[in-house]
């Protein structure tokens, strides 16, 4: 199912009912083929909330590095997952929300789904 497929269908409803934020990222490549930015397939309201637009701007469709510039740090882990299929998790630090998430990522067609797990009330390990 491609990425943008989730929007209004069983599966969009079910990510939209969470209260972890969900997205689903597609990929995109230069013309040689590498990933070089994310697009934003679809993310559920909890995403929008916490991680996406706080003005409540939809931003489907849109490159995840140029509305988050702090994920270009990420991008090589994006590419592994992608490239690979091995799914990966990590911490990552939300300096704006002041938050923290467990993210999990995980292949999805030629792109990724991300769920994020919030910590901030966790210990640090």
């Amino acid at each position: 199912m491609p990425a943008d497929a989730f929007a209004g269908t069983s599966w969009g409803a079910r990510f939209d009912a969470l209260d972890d934020p969900v997205s689903v990222l597609r990929a995109v490549r230069d013309t040689r083929g590498a990933i070089v930015d994310l697009e934003i397939a679809y993310a559920n309201p909890a995403w929008h909330r916490t991680l996406g637009s706080r003005a409540g701007i939809d931003l489907t469709g849109r490159r995840l590095i140029a509305h988050m510039p702090s994920a270009a740090a990420r991008l090589e882990l994006y590419r592994m997952v992608i490239d690979t299929g091995v799914p990966a998790r990590l911490v990552v630090e939300d300096a704006a929300g002041g938050r923290r998430y467990d993210v999990t990522y995980r292949r999805h067609g030629d792109g990724l789904i991300a769920v994020n797990r919030d910590i901030t009330g966790e210990p640090r390990t």
